[in-house]
């Protein structure tokens, strides 16, 4: 992700890796989400360990992408698109692997998730 600096290919690069990373483990994925419903030891070591690595180093790079597109939207809370995009990625995934719901183009179905993400983001130039 740091050898881009263009937005697009950013969130093109996020979509299409995240989305394959979730749908090859989407077993234990589930797994783990069963877990951390029931078990508040394990939800709480993990909302720690996504804040110390993932979210931070989200938030870093947002900022190293408004520098280079001065087109992106501040928002007064970097998690706010973090949320965001993440939440639109994690609704797609329990589409298909939790609640099973096929799809006619999953290339499509990503596609439209970057555009809505670049539009989350950006303003028109």
């Amino acid at each position: 992700m740091k050898t881009y600096s263009k937005i697009e290919d950013v969130i093109h690069f996020i979509v299409q890796n995240r989305f394959r990373f979730l749908a090859q483990n989407a077993d234990i994925i589930k797994i783990i989400l069963q877990e951390i419903l029931v078990n508040s030891g394990l939800r709480q070591s993990l909302m720690a360990a996504i804040q110390d690595t993932i979210i931070d180093d989200l938030k870093m790079q947002l900022s190293r992408l408004q520098n280079d597109n001065p087109n992106i939207v501040t928002y007064q809370e970097d998690c706010e698109v973090i949320r965001t995009g993440l939440g639109l990625l994690f609704a797609y995934f329990f589409q298909r692997f939790v609640l099973e719901i096929s799809t006619q183009s999953e290339e499509k179905d990503l596609k439209c998730i970057e555009e809505q993400l670049i539009k989350l983001i950006t303003t028109k130039v």
